[in-house]
């Protein structure tokens, strides 16, 4: 998202709308930057791995995380040297979710996040608040679900696309429950109405506990039905020669 007046602040929404993200210094991503390559270099030692499986699901989650920001924020470089755009960071200290809401309104890829809202959540909120038959207060929950709906067949398409193998729709579900549960976590925060909530200390661990468990069940597997282990050594190997090609 493009920050058009930091010194605004930000109102509060059922989709939990970030407020201002940390900033994250230069060596910061140079770290992560290595620590992906060290990631990808692991993938030639599979066969060598302790319950290979389990250890590449935690593998993809990281590649995942660390492609993703360090793409993001190569964009956002290049926007403010080309264009003079200021964008915020899009990431923001995943660990600190202390809900669902909060984990996917305000910290995972807030790019996605403000384009679904903008496009999916505003628009089904309408229209369903401006019907009689489901009404403004049922339409929240609508539009919560729609949109992670619409997050979850973008992904199926997305890596149907990367592996060319038909979908099994579990990338699918894995959205679609999260929207579920998301739905879940406004009714019932709406129902106690700030009059109880958990502590820090245990709705951080429940968050992420939550969100890893279901990615494992749901969403890493398909990393490791298209192989993006081996594509990934063979995008270096190609990318390898045209370096090596360009420098003789």
């Amino acid at each position: 998202m493009i920050n058009q007046n930091p010194s605004s602040s930000h109102h509060d929404h059922d989709l939990d709308h970030h407020g201002n993200s940390s900033t994250k210094s230069l060596r910061y991503y140079v770290i992560e930057g290595l620590l992906l390559v060290m990631l990808l270099c692991v993938y030639n030692f599979k066969t060598l791995l302790h319950y290979p499986s389990l250890v590449m699901k935690f593998l993809y989650y990281f590649q995942m995380y660390f492609s993703l920001e360090l793409l993001l924020v190569l964009g956002a470089g290049l926007a403010k040297m080309m264009f003079g755009l200021e964008v915020e960071p899009q990431f923001d200290n995943l660990s600190l979710s202390t809900s669902t809401q909060n984990f996917w309104g305000r910290r995972w890829n807030l790019v996605s996040s403000s384009i679904l809202r903008s496009t999916v959540y505003d628009p089904v909120r309408r229209i369903c608040s401006s019907t009689c038959i489901i009404g403004k207060s049922l339409g929240l929950y609508v539009a919560v679900v729609a949109t992670f709906v619409v997050s979850g067949i973008m992904h199926e398409l997305l890596f149907y696309y990367i592996g060319r193998i038909w979908p099994v729709w579990d990338v699918f579900w894995f959205f679609a429950l999260s929207g579920i549960c998301l739905s879940v976590e406004i009714a019932v925060k709406k129902a106690l109405k700030g009059r109880w909530q958990l502590n820090q200390l245990i709705s951080r661990p429940l968050t992420l506990g939550f969100i890893v468990v279901t990615a494992f069940w749901l969403l890493f597997p398909v990393f490791e039905r298209i192989g993006v282990d081996i594509r990934v050594n063979q995008e270096l190997a190609i990318f390898g020669q045209f370096v090596k090609g360009g420098s003789e």
